[in-house]
């Protein structure tokens, strides 16, 4: 990962600047005063700066006599392509886009997010403090931090009087304090916190007894007292519970009753509607079937259709007297009927008279043949009315046609029949469909109706649907007969225990009134404020242990990690920074305390090797030598720290104090790092203009330069 290109404006001594950078080493050179610093604050404010920001430091990154905040762009490179960072202290808003694209993929807040995936550090002092080699931290003299000490810093996050060793020796410090006089015998006016709270507890302990002793009759009636009314609240809430649950349970009731009510409602809301569909679709059913019958027919009126009836009966009447005149004018006149019929009458009355009832026979027979001859004879006499009558028939027959076409007579009455059918169920339905909507026809209102009753059904259907719920939620109170008698038995009792305990507390009351009062709470206040005030001390000394455990845990890890991946590292930058001279680091896992191996020529030929020490501590090297000890450190630490990503290198003139054989060699040194790791060397010195495959001389941006801070 590397910075490509950096544009500042208004931007602390930059009015309008666009700097570029190369992948590997660049150079930036100014005096003193001339935007060195300007510039490594605003690429480190561009990496993790929030231009969202309100607070007060945002203020001081404003070029002097500027009215407007400044605005930040910075490119960054790497394996997955460029990203431009936007930074608008102006409008207070922040942006990262893709090479190539003029939408941003990340604004505002998410910007800081995104570009944690691009970073090795989440933030930026820890930033700075890896990859940041600034002038001031090369100074390792004595009476400041072991160089062990500060490179724990950088991987615990701390700096100054927050170092973890620093941490340590204060809790340490704060530990001894809070236990002075417990772990060693001390004076009273020595005693530690701890030890003085003990001593003032045994005190007050001892006159607590002494009162409780007194006042023991006292507490058991206020703990009877106590307990006597925890039972009467306990009862008295039992009491409203119970009552509550009746409560509940004729809620429960009376819920069921209206969802019943609205059920019953809504159902017969639904009936009418259902029975209205029934009768609507049965009139069309029976409409259609008289869509088979004649309309002349189905036109007539019901005298109309009560006179057609008369005239089938009256025209079937005619067509059987034809039928029988017909018959009776195609036969001889039978004239022999009559002396035949009188000597059988004749005879048989004589022979009755004369010789018995079985010339009665012959008497009925005679008759009989009598009446068949009076009835041919009149028939013949009716020949005459045979045409008026056929010309009736015909002129009721002709009727007939009128409505019933070709069809015989008794297709006719068939059909007249199955009119009238038809006219008494459609006046049926609509009967019963004017009881139902009162109007007889009218689509229109028929569906207005049902859409209506269908509005009512809904309507009535939710307020059931609720109803339900809500008698649903009651369901757990829901009681029946026998279990409502039992909760009415329940409350009466819990009334009568009531009564009870209160007549029972009465006399306990009267009792603890006439008892001396005993001053015993402030003592128990004190006891127990000096009982917590101890709690606290304890508390306080366990954390403090935690804490020391911690530490020590911390500090190793810290130090077995650095003991073990950093010399190996460190040691060969600082072979080849010194010509061999040391080649060899160790740092002390306990005490973070980094040695070099002495080198050859510092050990006289004639020395016993037993008195030459293996390793040397920094303080007996050369200030020249421990600055560059501690930048082959910090090299080696950006390069252990960062090999996934292989963060930019900021080094800010870290050469003041080589001399020049081994700057020349430091600078070799920083060109193969910068093969890896993207360096931006800053220097007021112009010897190192050509050291680097880029340089920047900030003085060819005089017009933008102000003065610097």
């Amino acid at each position: 990962m590397w910075i490509e290109r950096i544009s500042l404006k208004r931007f602390l001594v930059f009015q309008d600047a666009e700097i570029t950078f190369c992948p590997g080493l660049t150079v930036v050179i100014s005096p003193n005063e001339g935007g060195k610093s300007s510039l490594m604050r605003a690429v480190v404010t561009a990496l993790y700066g929030d231009a969202t920001s309100r607070r007060r430091e945002v203020k001081t990154l404003r070029r002097w006599g500027s009215g407007s905040p400044p605005l930040i762009e910075l490119r960054l490179v790497d394996s997955r392509g460029a990203v431009t960072i936007v930074r608008d202290f102006t409008e207070r808003k922040q942006f990262l886009f893709r090479d190539g694209e003029t939408d941003p993929f990340a604004k505002g807040k998410s910007v800081d997010e995104a570009l944690a995936t691009y970073l090795s550090f989440p933030d930026e002092n820890l930033f700075l403090r890896v990859c940041g080699v600034r002038q001031e931290q090369l100074v390792v003299a004595d009476g400041s931090p072991a160089l062990g000490e500060r490179l724990e810093e950088i991987l615990g996050g701390g700096w100054g009087e927050a170092t973890p060793a620093q941490i340590q020796r204060i809790v340490e410090e704060r530990r001894r304090e809070l236990r002075r006089g417990i772990d060693h015998p001390a004076k009273p006016a020595n005693w530690g916190p701890l030890r003085r709270v003990n001593k003032e507890i045994d005190d007050v302990g001892v006159r607590l007894s002494e009162a409780r002793q007194t006042g023991a009759r006292r507490e058991e009636l206020l703990r009877l007292v106590a307990t006597s009314k925890t039972e009467i609240d306990r009862v008295a809430n039992e009491h409203a519970h119970l009552v509550e649950r009746r409560e509940q349970a004729e809620r429960y009731r009376t819920l069921q009753r209206r969802a019943a009510e609205l059920r019953e409602q809504a159902d017969g809301i639904r009936r009418r509607q259902e029975r209205l569909k029934d009768l609507l679709g049965e009139r069309e059913r029976i409409r259609a079937e008289g869509d088979c019958l004649p309309d002349t027919l189905l036109s007539l009126s019901q005298p109309q259709q009560e006179e057609i009836h008369r005239n089938l009966i009256l025209e079937e009447a005619l067509n059987a007297e034809l039928g029988v005149m017909r018959e009776g004018g195609g036969k001889r006149s039978g004239g022999w009927m009559v002396p035949v019929s009188v000597l059988l009458v004749a005879g048989g009355i004589l022979g009755t008279i004369l010789a018995g009832r079985w010339f009665l026979l012959l008497l009925a027979a005679g008759i009989v043949l009598a009446l068949r001859f009076a009835v041919r004879y009149w028939k013949q006499r009716a020949g005459g009315a045979y045409a008026g009558k056929a010309r009736d028939a015909e002129s009721l027959r002709s009727r007939r046609g009128e409505w019933a076409g070709a069809r015989s007579l008794e297709e006719a009455k068939s059909l007249l029949e199955e009119a009238a059918q038809w006219r008494r169920r459609n006046e049926a339905v609509d009967i019963r469909l004017e009881e139902v909507t009162g109007a007889v026809d009218g689509k229109d209102i028929h569906q207005q109706l049902l859409s209506r009753l269908d509005d009512e059904y809904g309507e009535a259907a939710a307020m059931w649907q609720a109803a339900r719920k809500e008698a649903e939620s009651c369901e757990p109170f829901r009681l029946d007969a026998d279990e409502l008698l039992r909760l009415e038995r329940a409350i009466q009792e819990m009334d009568a225990r009531h009564a009870e305990l209160e007549g029972a507390l009465a006399p306990l009351e009267r009792e603890l009134a006439g008892l001396p009062f005993v001053e015993i709470p402030p003592l128990e206040e004190k006891f127990s404020a000096l009982c917590e005030q101890r709690s606290h001390l304890e508390r306080r000394i366990r954390v403090l242990d935690h804490l020391l455990d911690t530490l020590h845990r911390a500090r190793r890890s810290v130090a077995g990690f650095l003991a073990e991946q950093l010399p190996p590292r460190a040691g060969e930058i600082i072979s080849q920074m010194t010509g061999g001279r040391y080649g060899h680091l160790s740092i002390d896992p306990l005490s973070l305390h980094i040695e070099a191996k002495p080198a050859e020529g510092d050990i006289e030929p004639s020395a016993d090797p037993s008195a030459v020490p293996d390793t040397v501590g920094l303080e007996h090297l050369s200030q020249g030598a421990r600055d560059q000890i501690y930048l082959a450190v910090r090299l080696a630490l950006v390069d252990l720290l960062g090999q996934q990503t292989a963060p930019p290198v900021l080094l800010d003139d870290p050469l003041v104090h080589f001399d020049s054989e081994r700057r020349e060699k430091a600078v070799e040194i920083i060109r193969r790092f910068a093969e890896k790791h993207q360096v931006i060397f800053f220097t007021c010195n112009p010897a190192y203009a050509g050291v680097g495959e880029r340089l920047v001389d900030l003085s060819e941006h005089a017009s933008h330069l102000g003065t610097d801070r």
